[in-house]
């Protein structure tokens, strides 16, 4: 499928994915290096949240400004969405049940359920099945709300749609922040664990991160002069990341690392976005990586270590007290990781997204308006 692609934004897209593998694949590495791994490695999914508000906050701001944001353009929105996001997931999940069959480990109806309508982590994530579906049901959440809310500010306050997507997006911002920092005070955290499944994976509390990369998107389009300052705002965001990473204070990072981790994904996007192209084996590397992320997330972690790891510890006949099997499952999950991946983007991604553009293809606005 041709795509017109932002090197830039493949690199961060690239990076987001291998911190996130790097994370997963961690715990199969001896103790003394997954500490540094888990402490050090940058949060893969709030990078992936900002940029997906950025991509998704352009193709909104296109439609609000360039065509007539009906009824029909919101439905176009969600199918588009839905047929590039829900086929690869369903598909993991079919893996899943496919394997626990064999397994003997099927999920409860209740449980299922709540993994196939994104509500297992609304306010507290409960993923059982599949623990990595709290961020899809933050992106899933903010593709069927913030569109629902600008329709309907735009239908109904007849107000300045420029300014309208401000509000939302500030309003969202602040309101997910004052949410976030009023549970924090509720809730008597024993340990990250806590923190991690009540506030990092609600998706109600991180809708902002996406919202930070929605500003970026509405800086971009309408062309402010505080988005040419890449250099400057690239070497920011760097000196945040740097800061969030080596600071120590458990109480500091649990109030502000989310909203400061979104903001230098934020200040990085100028620079990176405008990086259009490139050449050579690492853009090749690079590309190919980023292109297939999305079934990658999907597929690397709850596949492996729910059904392929177990079967590696049970037929591995090496002694366990030398690290050998250890290195060799951390070359399975790669091999596990990239090929599971690969599969699903050529047999379920690829195919439905051609199937998208045939299915969801608008008429041109002459035709929507009567006009000629």
């Amino acid at each position: 499928m041709n795509e017109k692609r932002t090197y830039g934004l493949d690199i961060l897209r690239s990076v987001a994915i291998l911190s996130v593998l790097g994370t997963h694949s961690g715990w199969l590495l001896p103790d003394f290096i997954n500490i540094y791994i888990q402490r050090y490695f940058l949060d893969g999914v709030s990078l992936f949240f900002v940029l997906s508000g950025f991509l998704i906050g352009l193709i909104l701001l296109k439609k609000i400004n360039e065509t007539d944001f009906g009824l029909s353009q919101l439905v176009n929105f969600w199918a588009r969405r839905w047929f590039r996001t829900l086929p690869a997931f369903f598909s993991t999940i079919l893996i899943l049940l496919v394997f626990g069959y064999f397994n003997q480990s099927l999920p409860t109806i209740k449980t299922l359920i709540k993994c196939i309508t994104f509500s297992q982590s609304l306010f507290k994530d409960t993923g059982a099945l599949y623990s990595e579906g709290w961020s899809l049901c933050v992106e899933e959440w903010f593709y069927l709300l913030i569109p629902l809310i600008l329709f309907f500010c735009i239908k109904v306050l007849k107000a300045s749609q420029k300014h309208l997507f401000l509000i939302t997006i500030l309003s969202i911002i602040i309101l997910t922040t004052i949410a976030r920092f009023l549970r924090m005070s509720q809730i008597n955290y024993s340990d990250i664990h806590e923190w991690d499944i009540n506030i990092r994976r609600a998706t109600f509390f991180r809708l902002d991160s996406i919202m930070f990369g929605v500003l970026g998107a509405y800086l971009y389009y309408y062309k402010y002069q505080i988005w040419k300052k890449r250099n400057l705002f690239f070497g920011l965001g760097i000196l945040i990341f740097i800061f969030i990473q080596t600071t120590n204070f458990l109480t500091f990072s649990l109030y502000f690392c989310l909203p400061l981790q979104s903001l230098a994904t934020l200040f990085l996007l100028p620079k990176l976005n405008s990086i259009k192209s490139g050449n050579g084996i690492v853009f090749t590397i690079l590309t190919f990586i980023s292109t297939i992320s999305y079934s990658l997330y999907l597929m690397n972690n709850t596949p492996f270590y729910s059904f392929i790891y177990p079967v590696f510890q049970k037929y591995c006949v090496i002694p366990q007290s030398i690290p050998l099997p250890k290195l060799l499952a951390f070359s399975l999950f790669y091999l596990w990781a990239f090929l599971s991946a690969y599969l699903m983007y050529k047999l379920i991604e690829n195919p439905f997204m051609k199937i998208r553009e045939r299915c969801t293809r608008m008429p041109p606005m002459g035709a929507l308006s009567g006009k000629k």
